[in-house]
């Protein structure tokens, strides 16, 4: 009798003789090394579950003869897509069941563990990107490094009180005819425009050589001078817009000065006061006194506003404060009327020392140079004594006397 059964990996059908059973061969079409049954099937019998040959990786393998087996095509009536393993072979025929083939060698596991991508190809750009980077952080840095700083703080010096400051105002700037002069000469000859508050006192007067704008501190006040020029930028800035900036002045100036002109030559024809005199007080008194910089410039002290009164030739900004101020700030002039100019970020900070310090005299200041000029010796001089008013500061211009 023979043994037939089926490769439980290709499903061929196999037949050995029975001297076979127990042993280890290899199929004849998968080669897949199996332990043929011990108990002999039928033909046409299936091999029970539990005969079923199972793999062994290592057993003592005996050699035997060859021994027929009939392989059928276990992918009859698949569609033709489908290739058979191995063609049938005819009857009578016996391929060699080898014994002593080795398995065949088992399929590799595949790992199922989630691949990280590589990062070699994305750390090329990092590096340029990180420079990049760096270098623009660093010109902003510079750029902002070298940007102008318009604020500060400064020490105030208060000026000695009790002196006057004298101006003139010539004709050829105003612009008035000579008709017009001797008319504005004869009235302020006989009405000497005299304007006085809490801060300030100021007369307004003719003379051959122009107008004459006289100016000295009120009894309630502090005259205190400031450097702005210690703000290197600030002096920068001033050195290279002062033209202009002056020029602003002179036009509102010159204009308030003809006006006044007009007024009083009118006003000496009809015999009557000029009329709104304290106006002019800005316009005309105090920029006869200043000149770019203090045109646009002005205190605030308790949320109260102060103008620059004067400002040098060296560029020192003298302003009027309330009587014992330690503390006041200079920024840009918030009247409507004012063009604004400075830079937003302009603000100085001034601190002023408690006591009264002894500051040279301040020399006379004129608009424009005059042969006519008023002498040094008249225009520097002590106004007469005035009683101390115990009245409140006043910060608006002004009031006839």
């Amino acid at each position: 009798m023979a043994i037939q059964f089926s490769c439980p990996y290709c499903t061929a059908a196999v037949r050995v003789p029975d001297s076979a059973a127990g042993k280890l061969g290899a199929c004849p079409r998968c080669e897949t090394k199996i332990r043929i049954p011990s108990i002999p099937l039928k033909a046409t019998e299936a091999l029970p579950p539990e005969t079923i040959a199972e793999p062994v990786s290592s057993a003592p393998v005996v050699p035997l003869a060859t021994w027929p087996v009939v392989v059928p095509d276990p992918f009859e009536g698949l569609s033709s897509g489908a290739a058979p393993l191995a063609s049938p072979l005819p009857e009578g025929e016996f391929p060699a069941f080898d014994f002593a083939a080795p398995p065949p060698p088992a399929p590799s596991p595949v790992s199922t563990a989630r691949k990280t991508p590589s990062t070699r190809g994305s750390v090329g750009w990092v590096i340029p990107a990180l420079l990049v980077a760096v270098l623009a952080g660093g010109f902003i840095y510079q750029k902002i490094r070298n940007q102008p700083v318009y604020q500060g703080q400064l020490i105030g010096e208060r000026v000695t009180p009790g002196q006057e400051v004298a101006v003139i105002v010539r004709w050829d700037t105003i612009g008035t005819d000579p008709q017009t002069q001797q008319a504005v000469i004869e009235y302020f000859g006989r009405r000497p425009a005299v304007m006085i508050n809490s801060l300030m006192e100021m007369r307004i007067g003719a003379l051959p050589g122009g107008l004459e704008i006289r100016f000295s501190p009120g009894q309630s006040a502090d005259l205190v001078r400031v450097n702005p020029h210690q703000i290197l930028d600030i002096k920068k800035l001033n050195l290279q817009e002062a033209a202009g900036w002056d020029q602003l002045r002179k036009t509102e100036l010159n204009a308030f000065a003809a006006e006044l002109c007009r007024a009083a030559a009118q006003a000496q024809l009809s015999d009557v006061a000029v009329e709104g005199l304290p106006r002019y007080g800005r316009p005309l008194g105090i920029n006869a006194m200043v000149r770019g910089l203090g045109y646009h410039v002005e205190a605030v002290h308790d949320r109260i506003r102060y103008p620059c009164v004067m400002e040098d030739k060296e560029g020192w900004l003298f302003f009027l404060v309330p009587d014992g101020a330690r503390q006041f700030e200079i920024r840009e002039r918030g009247d409507d009327a004012h063009r604004s100019v400075l830079p937003l970020d302009f603000s100085i900070q001034i601190t002023v020392p408690p006591t009264i310090e002894e500051t040279p005299r301040i020399e006379p200041t004129l608009e424009e140079e005059s042969p006519t000029a008023v002498p040094s010796s008249e225009t520097s001089r002590m106004p007469p004594e005035k009683p101390a008013s115990n009245a409140p500061p006043e910060p608006e211009m002004m009031k006839p006397e």
